[in-house]
C-alpha cells in the first residue's frame, strides 16, 4: 500500500514538473518571438503550430530563430504525447 501511495505522488509530481517545464518554454518561446513578424505572440498551440509551419517566411533571419524553432517543436511534441483523446468521438 505504501508503495502504491508513494508511486501515485511521484507520478503527480512528475507530471507537475513535466507541466512546469513546458510552461517555462512556453515563456521562452514568448520572449524569444517578441519581435518577430507574427499575428499573434501567445504561446498557444495553435500559434505554435502555425510558427511551425509558417513562421519560416519572414522570421528565418531574426536573431534565435532556431531556438524558438525547435521550443516550438518541443511543446508541440510534448503537447501531442501528454493529450487524451480518447474521449472524444470523430
Amino acid at each position: 500500500m505504501t508503495n502504491m501511495t508513494m508511486m501515485s505522488s511521484t507520478t503527480s509530481n512528475s507530471t507537475a514538473n513535466s507541466i512546469a517545464i513546458a510552461l517555462s518554454l512556453r515563456y521562452q518561446w514568448e520572449m524569444l518571438v517578441s519581435d518577430y513578424k507574427l499575428d499573434s505572440y501567445h504561446g498557444t498551440i495553435d500559434n505554435l503550430k502555425w510558427f511551425i509551419l509558417h513562421g519560416k517566411k519572414g522570421n528565418r533571419f531574426r536573431k534565435n530563430f532556431d531556438e524558438a524553432h525547435a521550443i516550438a517543436k518541443t511543446i508541440i511534441e510534448y503537447y501531442n504525447e501528454n493529450t487524451n483523446l480518447s474521449g472524444l468521438h470523430r
